[in-house]
């Protein structure tokens, strides 16, 4: 009888202490560790949503500017109307419609918000447009943070920027497309050419910053703010060298 009511008893209050501790233990390991690769998935996606994006703002800058000059020149020499380090005017039919007129069409970040930019700085272009604050704008790609134009002559010696030319935000002529101020005859940072540094240009280089602005920094695994760098070489195709 002593036996039976031995095995009747139930749990002490120590046994169910540890036993409650070994399944806090046990189940917060795996949360851990599920936590741990959830975020890691997280991020692994959030990585590839921002490659693809930049990639998509970077694509357009190289086929866009690999356009440069193409077609309704008329007597207008001038491929590129300002060169700066972080803002790039090209000139001609660049979306290849086919539009009778002649356009240009600016590269460059939107410093303010817009409608079309809810958080700048964003990488916007537009045509007829010589300053980033100014609309009409028809493309922006928020993720992008930075943008860098290095120019390069047929020699590839890079020139120095701002090339000579129209500076942003003046119309010399007065009309809604100026016409580009002259350089002089030739390029000092080009002693190879007898052209303008604008019109030196045979190569530009793209360097392109892209954050993920959907995450904030914090202790978290896969919790840190997500930042690329890309970059592309752009060969104007409607340049004929002698």
């Amino acid at each position: 009888m002593p036996a039976a009511r031995d095995c009747n008893r139930g749990f002490t209050i120590l046994e169910l202490i540890l036993a409650g501790a070994l399944g806090v233990v046990v189940l917060g390991g795996a949360y851990v560790v599920y936590d741990a690769g959830w975020s890691t998935v997280g991020r692994s996606e959030r990585k590839a949503d921002l490659q693809q994006n930049a990639r998509a703002a970077l694509d357009m800058l190289v086929w866009q500017i690999r356009h440069a000059g193409y077609q309704n020149l008329g007597v207008a020499p001038d491929r590129i109307v300002i060169g700066q380090a972080n803002l790039l005017v090209i000139r001609g039919d660049v979306q290849v419609t086919g539009a009778p007129l002649l356009s240009d069409t600016l590269f460059g970040l939107q410093p303010n918000q817009s409608a079309i930019c809810l958080a700048p700085p964003c990488l916007v272009t537009g045509r007829d447009v010589y300053a980033v604050a100014a609309a009409p704008v028809v493309a922006a790609f928020s993720v992008v943070t930075g943008v860098t134009f290095n120019y390069f002559d047929r020699n590839d010696i890079q020139l120095p920027a701002p090339l000579d030319g129209v500076v942003a935000g003046a119309f010399p002529d007065g009309t809604a497309a100026p016409s580009p101020l002259p350089g002089p005859t030739t390029c000092p940072a080009s002693p190879m050419s007898t052209e303008s540094c604008r019109n030196s240009v045979r190569r530009i280089q793209i360097v392109l910053n892209a954050v993920d602005r959907n995450v904030s920094a914090g202790p978290g695994v896969g919790s840190g703010i997500e930042q690329i760098v890309l970059t592309a070489d752009v060969r104007l195709r409607n340049v004929l060298d002698p």
